[in-house]
């Protein structure tokens, strides 16, 4: 029906119905054509009535039983109305949700929240709609339908509630309208969970398993597009590595391996940044490593610990190893070890520690480390002592570990590690005590052969200009006259006194002065001192005579 509504001439229909009875879908189509007309002729002040007149159509015919109504109504306004203005639609709806009894699931909160879930997941943007305003009503409405039933069977309605909620959430990331969008959802999100570090872990409610699903799939959904998830929203989730449901770790973990995407490491060293930025970032990554180090350990000592565990382990390692590279792998190898040493498991632990050291020399060109996990590997598949999936056997065995040692001896003698560590070996050696990890994640000190070759280079070089300073005229007096005078006219000059003649001109010329020129030169000198012995008037008149 909507699809013919720009095809059919709306008069046509009317006189069609005086012959042969108006049908439904003619009144219809005449309600959607003025409703059309209604839209585009109206005031962007003006559309939160037409908005209010079709809701009330709706509620006051019981069209709220149905919730395709609502939907395809307002799915025909959008596209009617500028994208500037979309978000008046929006936000009226979101006002009538608002107003419902959001303590049990109707049929209104349902198709409302079944309307807006539409409208964010749409591929129209609402620009101008406030995301933590949505964020919070729907978290609100979420957070009511499990605080009224717990523990029963939800029903066919509830359930619908719950599903539509969880979506819009999502659906909040479909279109960004500003850069911090989805960390500022997080944030949120995070805050609600509010997972408490010094509390014995306990089973999650549901509600909070609901938004954890909804990070995961925030994270998820924006993709390569999304910028980085910064690390003081990701530090305060942590302990949910720790958590006693599998189903939390498990969830949690994807969520973490989504939110390390393998590029942040390069965008935080940008050129465009200051020096004290790139410092703090590295401060604060190292920090977050520590954290997330510290985690993994706790995760891997717990006494009940599956194979499936191991697995959520390795995934996280091999992620850091994605990000970090070399920096990574160094730094991470001594928790490795303790893991190893300490877990419940060892046999499956010591066959994700060799899945992990060929996966860091195939990602780090290291071929010693490739060729002995790769060999230890395939004499233990041919002694049947390798085991694919996740589902470990009732017995492992505890024989042939990976030995600490040989790795060691493998990665002291890498040029690409001794470049980014001066003191490898150092650190190759540690064994891990809880009183060591700031060690472990401590700056490395500083290369002095490398930092004398790549110091920071100036934009333009450093040329100091040594410009003379304008020197004064310095006016002649007229007494400094009077006395050379006096003295040229007691001496004689004598033609070939040449060297009075050239200090008294200032000449630095080396041409020698004709005979002729000297003659010429005495003889004006001599009227000009004879003349001033004639008179004795002063060429200045002195401010003591009377």
């Amino acid at each position: 029906m909507l699809a013919r509504l720009d095809a059919v001439d709306a008069r046509k229909s009317l006189s069609d119905s005086s012959e042969k009875g108006t049908n439904e879908d003619q009144v219809n189509f005449i309600a959607l054509k003025c409703l059309q007309q209604l839209l585009e002729c109206s005031a962007p002040l003006n559309l939160f009535l037409v908005v209010d007149s079709v809701f009330s159509y709706i509620e006051k015919y019981h069209q709220y039983e149905t919730t395709q109504l609502p939907i395809s109504l307002v799915s025909f306004m959008m596209p009617l109305v500028a994208t500037s203005y979309r978000h008046i639609i929006v936000n009226e709806v979101l006002r009538l949700l608002n107003e419902c009894q959001t303590d049990k699931a109707t049929c209104k909160n349902v198709a409302l929240v079944k309307v807006l879930e539409s409208c964010l997941n749409s591929p129209i943007p609402s620009i101008g709609i406030s995301v933590l305003e949505y964020l919070n009503c729907f978290v609100g409405c979420l957070r009511a339908t499990y605080h009224n039933n717990p523990t029963e069977q939800p029903s066919a309605l509830e359930a619908e509630l719950k599903s539509g909620l969880l979506s819009a959430i999502t659906g909040l990331g479909t279109h960004l309208y500003y850069t911090e969008q989805i960390n500022d959802i997080l944030a949120f999100l995070v805050n609600k969970l509010q997972p408490n570090e010094s509390s014995t872990p306990s089973p999650m409610p549901p509600f909070e398993l609901e938004l954890l699903r909804c990070m995961n799939n925030l994270v998820q959904t924006e993709g390569k597009s999304r910028n980085e998830v910064p690390f003081p929203i990701l530090t305060p989730t942590l302990p949910f590595l720790s958590n006693d449901s599998f189903v939390v770790r498990s969830e949690y973990t994807h969520f973490l391996i989504n939110s390390l995407s393998p590029n942040l490491h390069a965008t935080s060293h940008k050129h465009s940044r200051s020096g004290s930025t790139v410092i703090a970032d590295k401060a604060l990554n190292l920090r977050f490593r520590l954290n997330l180090h510290q985690k993994l350990i706790d995760y891997g000592a717990r006494e009940h610990i599956t194979s499936a565990d191991c697995t959520n382990i390795l995934l996280v390692f091999k992620k850091l190893l994605d990000r970090e590279a070399g920096d990574e792998l160094i730094r991470a190898l001594p928790i490795w070890f303790h893991i190893h040493q300490s877990s419940a498991e060892p046999g499956i632990m010591d066959q994700i520690l060799l899945d992990y050291l060929l996966y860091a020399g195939d990602l780090l060109c290291i071929g010693g480390l490739s060729d002995y996990s790769s060999n230890l590997i395939q004499a233990r598949k041919a002694e049947g002592l390798w085991f694919e999936g996740v589902a470990s056997p009732q017995a492992w065995p505890t024989k042939q570990f990976a030995s600490p040692e040989q790795i060691r001896e493998i990665l002291k003698h890498e040029s690409q590690l001794k470049q980014l560590f001066p003191d490898l070996n150092e650190r190759l050696d540690v064994v891990y005590e809880p009183a060591l990890l700031e060690f472990i994640h401590s700056e490395p000190p500083k290369n002095k052969f490398v930092s004398k070759i790549k110091q920071p280079r100036l934009a333009a070089p450093i040329i100091r200009t040594f410009e003379s300073k304008p020197v004064g005229r310095i006016s002649p007096q007229v007494e400094q006259f009077k006395d050379a005078l006096k003295v040229t006219s007691g001496s004689s000059l004598c033609e070939d006194d040449s060297d009075s003649s050239e200090i008294f001109t200032g000449s630095y010329s080396t041409v020698k002065r004709s005979k002729g020129s000297r003659t010429d030169l005495s003889a004006l000198l001599k009227s000009i001192s004879a003349h001033s012995l004639v008179s004795s008037a002063s060429l200045v008149e002195s401010p003591h005579r009377s």
